[in-house]
């Protein structure tokens, strides 16, 4: 036999609640094989987590190039390899010679995550600032370019010590050229940057996604083996477990401890 057990619950800044949607409707289907417990999750703990990320700005990053062994010798306006954002941006070079670039991601709207079979999809909206950065007292940091972006991806889920953990990759990213004070720059050439947005953003969507969240457990019981699958709005972990013998034991001699007062 079974018992099956339903909850709902959500992910919120201080526990407070707030979010302003609500659980897709899903069918729960019938246990699998021989494993001994089985929990689904809807992707609107997902999403409640990311809604309140937005809210509270934790979606808001600064990257440069110490952020990121890859992006070391990327964000830069000049460079001797030829492989860095100044070489595929305009002037950018030629105006701001030697200086380091810094990136301002910051999110428009809370980002959104579907679970589909076997994955789930990402999409998130935002803006994206480059600045340069001085290289001495007689210079500051200065905002040259300012864009907005789409980004959809698709994203890899996995468990790792009870922790579902994940990463990301770019399938489609748009750019829109907002404003710039670079020679030579328009939204054909800005599009071409694509190779440099679509990194830092996998970076930052991978960063998100390994904080991970943690699997429902009791006191006293340990999963053993936890197998996840993702389906239509839904991810499913099925899994072993094995009791803490030792906490079994004091439980059971408590519970006849205080039936014994009571019967006194």
């Amino acid at each position: 036999g079974t018992v099956l057990m339903k909850s709902r619950g959500e992910i919120s800044f201080g526990g407070l609640g707030g979010t302003p949607f609500a659980p897709p409707n899903v069918i729960i289907p019938q246990p699998q094989g021989v494993f001994m417990a089985e929990f689904f999750g809807t992707d609107f703990v997902a999403n409640s987590m990311l809604y309140h990320a937005f809210k509270q700005k934790y979606m808001d990053v600064v990257v440069g190039p110490e952020s990121s062994p890859q992006l070391k010798d990327v964000l830069l306006t000049t460079c001797a390899s030829g492989f860095c954002i100044g070489e595929y941006l305009g002037s950018l070079g030629q105006q701001f010679p030697g200086r380091q670039v810094e990136i301002h991601f910051s999110a428009k709207k809370a980002p959104i995550m579907v679970f589909v079979e076997g994955r789930a999809r990402f999409r998130l909206h935002g803006k994206m600032d480059l600045f340069v950065r001085p290289e001495n007292a007689s210079q500051r940091l200065e905002l040259v370019l300012r864009s907005e972006t789409t980004m959809t991806s698709n994203v890899n889920l996995w468990i790792e010590r009870n922790q579902i953990l994940g990463n990301a990759t770019v399938e489609n990213l748009d750019f829109k050229l907002v404003g710039t004070n670079v020679h030579d720059v328009e939204q054909n050439s800005f599009a071409d940057l694509g190779l440099f947005g679509a990194e830092f953003l996998e970076k930052l969507l991978t960063e998100i996604l390994q904080i991970g969240l943690l699997l429902p457990s009791m006191r006293g019981v340990v999963l053993r083996s936890p197998k996840l699958t993702v389906h239509d709005r839904y991810i499913r972990v099925q899994t072993y477990f094995k009791l803490d013998e030792q906490y079994a034991e004091r439980l059971v001699q408590g519970a006849v401890r205080q039936t014994l007062l009571n019967i006194g």
